[in-house]
């Protein structure tokens, strides 16, 4: 028998890694999103950025507050090297970020999408777009406003996917 993952192939990321050296973002820490849309207001999206380039996906929960968010990172609730899909790169320039990382499938191939927006301020982005890496079909719009949250120590951007 096989597994999934031996006939699962995944597409190259068609963002270039490069380290962040900048000031636009703070990357002390993480940035939420609150999906009051699709779900309830305490459904929280988390992301930390890394000055190597790297993204990781902290998952997107339900939490009564971010104090538990804060608790479930630091307690390292998740093994998050452990899974491919919750790594990705990032690219900031002027005032625009993208971020491009793998989104599950159902079938067997494993495409990037990538996330971009407008940076409001040094705590503040907001994505607008959502879109396929390798098509680069900018067809989805999205309206997610992340907040920067201070945090240490955030996990390891040191991963198994990303060089």
């Amino acid at each position: 028998m096989i597994s999934c993952d031996d006939i699962m192939e995944w597409h190259d990321f068609t963002l270039e890694k490069i380290p962040y050296d900048k000031t636009q973002l703070r990357i002390d820490g993480y940035y939420y999103c609150i999906d009051s849309i699709s779900y309830s207001k305490d459904y929280y999206q988390r992301f930390c950025f890394y000055k190597n380039g790297v993204v990781l996906d902290l998952g997107s929960n339900a939490y009564p507050d971010l104090e538990t968010v804060d608790s479930m990172i630091y307690n390292n609730s998740y093994d998050y090297n452990e899974k491919r899909l919750n790594w990705g790169i990032f690219n900031i320039e002027e005032n625009v970020i993208k971020f491009e990382k793998y989104i599950a499938s159902e079938g067997f191939n494993q495409y990037t999408y990538i996330r971009k927006g407008k940076i409001l301020n040094d705590t503040t982005f907001r994505i607008t777009l959502f879109y396929c890496g390798q098509n680069d079909d900018e067809n989805s719009v999205l309206d997610e406003i992340y907040h920067f949250r201070a945090f240490t120590p955030k996990p390891d951007s040191v991963n198994s996917w990303i060089e």
